[in-house]
């Protein structure tokens, strides 16, 4: 598993506190999205990150890689061996090991798209990477995001959203994302799946059948609620495929945060731009980072 990229990011030493000069102007959901995203209970948007701030994902992540950050959480029969034939590589959460990804759920075109769909009032939840190495990498089976997320079980589905950004082109012959449209009020039964040591899967109560596969670009996004079933497939290419998922909720949710990371509001009410969580306000950082990068190529 090889995520490569020329540069490393700017140091965030080397940024100021808070870039404001460097926001770009957010690119607004049109009203054809947002109704789809409400009917269906997903949305894809093929061109939503640029060519730079693809590549200064792809030089992230492999330098967590590198760093030896993540783990393969496929398991086998047994509940403990790692199979070495099968891999699904996660990092989560990330942002308390990357500065870069902390500050995208901050950036001016996440916020815009994702108070569109949710509302004026956003907390991020959790934030995390799939890599599926070529070949071998496998997907992540049949599951709905709110039987993850305590809070919202059975319950409210609507009111949390992931966004999920295709780090590398992704097509069904590389295990691109799949969904379930239309039964995002449904709540399924969730088991625990025995070939991953943590993940659920509500697999046998859902109709694969009506799936959907969703293809897009690097950089392009799925929006989906928590209540849409989803699953990504294996990776039948030579080249891995990436993708960064990021988690939103209505900030008006209490949250039942079992982990010890930070849980920021990132718009509206009791928004201090990450200041509390991380000490620094992260408004404008991703822009500016986007921005530092020796090799951008749009400016």
């Amino acid at each position: 598993m090889v995520l490569t990229s020329p540069e490393v990011p700017m140091a965030p030493s080397l940024l100021p506190s808070r870039p404001s000069a460097l926001l770009a102007a957010a690119p607004v959901l049109n009203a054809d999205q947002v109704a789809a995203y409400h009917r269906d209970g997903y949305v894809a948007v093929p061109q939503f990150f640029s060519a730079d701030e693809v590549a200064l994902m792809r030089t992230e992540l492999a330098r967590l890689v590198a760093e030896g950050k993540g783990r393969n959480v496929v398991v086998e029969a047994d509940g403990k061996t790692r199979p070495s034939t099968a891999v699904n590589f996660q990092i989560c959460p990330i942002h308390t090991i990357s500065e870069v990804i902390r500050s995208l759920s901050f950036s001016s075109k996440v916020v815009s798209a994702i108070t569109a769909l949710l509302g004026p009032n956003v907390r991020r939840r959790l934030d995390q990477v799939f890599i599926k190495p070529g070949k071998v990498g496998v997907g992540t089976t049949w599951h709905q995001d709110n039987d993850y997320f305590y809070e919202l079980r059975g319950k409210d589905a609507p009111r949390g959203l992931g966004m999920w950004i295709a780090i590398h082109d992704a097509t069904v012959a590389n295990g691109t994302m799949h969904v379930i449209p239309g039964v995002h009020e449904q709540s399924f039964k969730h088991v625990r799946e025995e070939l991953s040591d943590h993940h659920v899967t509500c697999k046998a109560t859902v109709d694969e059948s009506k799936a959907v596969a969703i293809e897009v670009p690097a950089g392009g996004v799925l929006l989906f609620n928590y209540g849409v079933p989803h699953c990504t497939k294996a990776n039948t290419t030579d080249q891995e495929r990436a993708g960064l998922a990021l988690h939103f909720q209505d900030s008006a949710i209490p949250v039942e945060v079992k982990h010890s990371h930070a849980v920021p509001i990132i718009a509206g009410d009791g928004n201090d731009g990450g200041v509390s969580a991380y000490g620094v306000d992260q408004r404008g950082r991703w822009e500016a980072y986007v921005a530092a990068q020796p090799q951008a190529v749009s400016r």
